[in-house]
């Protein structure tokens, strides 16, 4: 595939990078700056790009795997992996962790433990990958479903003392 149009296909997925970035994200500055630098990695990298894959499929992996990344190398996001749909209390938020922590721990669910280690412990999604011998996938991936389950059955009020 000539380079300029690599470079034009690339250019085209940009609305549908800026989608999934939104998804990941759900900030709109996080989403800008995610877009930004697989956009910089996609035509750094351009001469890595191979024929068997397509153009979006490669961006979309560059993307989740930048994201990942960036969740574990920038603890500032840390917090904002578990907070939930309209969380905007102007930074001043004081959570009712007891609360927090009988519905991770009574619920039954299988995963949460990693949910527990993240959140009262602090620990890295690296460190309870192998505090409890798991992939890192399944470490976010049980992170993801908290949040939706808390998204879906609790407001943040709840949580606030």
């Amino acid at each position: 595939m000539m380079k300029i149009n690599l470079e034009s296909k690339i250019i085209s997925y940009l609305p549908e990078l800026k989608k999934y970035a939104w998804y990941l994200t759900r900030d709109s500055e996080d989403k800008n700056d995610l877009v930004q630098e697989v956009m910089l990695k996609a035509f750094s990298n351009i001469g890595s790009y191979m024929d068997d894959i397509t153009v979006k499929g490669w961006l979309m992996i560059i993307m989740k795997n930048t994201h990942i990344n960036n969740l574990l190398r920038n603890k500032s996001h840390r917090g904002k992996m578990l907070n939930f749909k309209n969380n905007n209390h102007n930074g001043k938020m004081i959570i009712n962790r007891k609360k927090l922590k009988y519905i991770i721990t009574s619920s039954g669910r299988n995963g949460w433990e990693s949910v527990y280690l993240r959140v009262f412990f602090d620990f890295s999604c690296n460190e309870i990958c192998g505090f409890l011998d798991r992939k890192l996938t399944a470490v976010l991936a049980d992170i993801h479903r908290f949040k939706k389950y808390m998204n879906k059955n609790y407001k943040m009020e709840d949580f606030l003392l």
